[in-house]
């Protein structure tokens, strides 16, 4: 059973792994359950055309089962908000699951704090092992969006995530960095394993930089030199600072900011993109699955961005759609974090300071003016990412957590 709040026709990273995950164990023949909520990310507004039910049972055409739960849909701006998605998907899908029939082993990326526990209890009930797989530290990611300050309530998330940790057979991380921040919590180094996040390449082809996407867009001709953003524009990436940049470009005719996706920062970055008469920044909404390769491959460069205080304990997921596509990375980021290493240990692009708008439009700058070294990185982007977040030998991985020996 893959239990994870998010699954297409969300255009979220998680939950398209999930998918893919459901997709190889069938194919290994197992027989696999996903439990998800209704489609609403990012914007928290249920897809048109869907209706919230308390359970509703569709079976996929791969041979896998899914399980939608009812929960509130209302946008998330606020953590009240957030707290009440969590605790309504967590009690209906501990319900809907205690009805799903034999369960051996549970893959939980639930909501945080309510949704982990009631599957973890579901999993004890059943018998099942529990593997936690940790995409985001809580409460460090909260924290580090600004959201929560470290005090009594902090503290406390961080005590009953690290007691779930515990209870839990196995805990999964995303990268060796976040095991190691998790393994600070005192937990048994033997019970703490990564399993990567991946990108399937026969879905994700290379496409040449002046595609049919490129050209369907209008104003994107090949003169342009194209700065993309793509994915979730939310609290911890401090996404202001790529206007900031923008507006020290703007005498740049060549150079355009891509901005892709969409996040409860994006209309105030449009307003101030606005607002500031910048005709060197274009938005445009998530795009489809089925284009995403081109979108990723029209860029020049790609651009990760992320607070001060971000990016300690795991690497954005928009990472692996850059390299994938062969294009180099420019990060406004912290040197001592995930990000930053994994540049330099790939050498496929260039590290700024965070929140630093100087810093970046420099870092654009020359990037425009010497385009020879571009072909190189983007290379080398490639080859790493061939190398690491391969999607069979990753979705191997997580089905060796769920069905291999578990430590002693």
């Amino acid at each position: 059973m893959l239990i994870c709040y998010v699954f297409p026709p969300e255009p979220c990273t998680a939950g398209v792994m999930f998918r893919e995950l459901a997709e190889d164990l069938t194919r290994a023949g197992h027989d696999v359950t996903v439990v998800t909520g209704w489609p609403n990310f990012p914007q928290g507004i249920l897809y048109k055309g869907w209706r919230v039910k308390f359970r509703h049972v569709e079976r996929a055409p791969e041979g896998y089962r899914v399980i939608r739960c009812g929960h509130a849909v209302r946008q998330r701006k606020k953590i009240l908000h957030r707290l009440w998605y969590y605790f309504t998907f967590a009690v209906s899908s501990f319900v809907n699951t205690l009805a799903a029939g034999r369960v051996d082993a549970v893959l939980d990326d639930s909501t945080p704090l309510f949704g982990l526990w009631t599957a973890w209890l579901m999993a004890r009930l059943k018998g099942a092992r529990v593997v936690y797989w940790i995409h985001d530290v809580y409460p460090d990611t909260v924290i580090d969006s600004g959201m929560m300050h470290e005090g009594l309530v902090a503290r406390f998330v961080r005590w009953q995530d690290t007691m779930l940790c515990r209870h839990c057979d196995l805990t999964a991380t995303i990268s060796e960095g976040m095991r190691q921040t998790i393994l600070k919590r005192g937990l048994d180094p033997k019970r703490v394993v990564v399993a990567s996040n991946w990108l399937d390449q026969a879905k994700f082809p290379l496409a040449p930089r002046d595609n049919p996407w490129r050209a369907s867009q209008g104003g994107l001709g090949p003169e342009k030199f194209v700065v993309l953003h793509a994915g979730t524009i939310g609290f911890v990436s401090a996404p202001m600072v790529m206007i900031d940049a923008a507006e020290r470009l703007r005498e740049r005719d060549d150079i355009i900011l891509l901005i892709v996706g969409e996040g409860p920062v994006k209309d105030d970055l449009v307003k101030e993109a606005h607002r500031r008469q910048l005709r060197n920044v274009r938005f445009l909404p998530f795009q489809p699955a089925e284009v995403l390769h081109e979108v990723q491959a029209a860029s020049d460069v790609s651009l990760v961005t992320l607070s001060r205080n971000s990016g300690t304990n795991s690497i954005p997921s928009r990472m692996i759609g850059y390299i994938a596509a062969a294009r180099p990375v420019i990060a406004a980021v912290r040197q001592d974090i995930a990000t930053a290493t994994m540049i330099r240990e790939g050498n496929f692009g260039f590290i700024v300071a965070p929140e630093d708008p100087d810093a970046l439009a420099g870092a654009i700058r020359g990037a425009a003016d010497n385009r020879r070294q571009l072909d190189r990185l983007g290379k080398n982007a490639r080859e790493f990412f061939v190398k690491t977040y391969d999607r069979k030998t990753c979705t191997k991985v997580c089905e060796s957590i769920l069905t291999g020996p578990l430590p002693q």
